[in-house]
């Protein structure tokens, strides 16, 4: 089999449908639901597809398209405080935590964070869960 042109796609970011109505979720971590659209991540530690981007609206609709990042540096909101070089998951909230034990790792810190609500650059590694 052959294929004519480039298969791959080098963008960072993705457009996807929203499978909820999501509040505040710039910079907010991301993962598919049973349907195949995009919820904000609901338990600590969990796999995330990505960030939602910093231009994301205040309030998305149920089937609006969200734009979400999956790769490179981008931008987390914190949910408490870590150091530059941290490693990163999800809280229950999708906000960047200091990875724990069995979380899986999305980020990395680029720089640190002095507590909750902060945008942080991180880059996405999605590198599995820590031991």
């Amino acid at each position: 089999m052959s294929y004519i042109g480039d298969t791959i796609n080098t963008s960072a970011t993705i457009a996807e449908r929203a499978g909820a109505q999501i509040e505040d979720g710039a910079g907010r971590a991301v993962k598919f639901d049973s349907n195949g659209d995009v919820v904000l991540c609901s338990t600590s530690g969990e796999p995330a597809l990505g960030l939602l981007i910093a231009q994301t609206p205040d309030n998305v609709e149920l089937g609006d398209i969200v734009t979400v990042q999956i790769k490179d540096v981008g931008l987390w909101v914190s949910g408490g405080s870590f150091g530059k070089g941290t490693l990163l998951a999800n809280d229950s909230q999708g906000r960047a935590v200091t990875a724990a034990s069995n979380g899986f790792i999305t980020a990395i810190a680029l720089e640190s964070s002095s507590g909750a609500g902060q945008f942080v650059k991180v880059q996405l590694i999605k590198s599995g869960y820590k031991l």
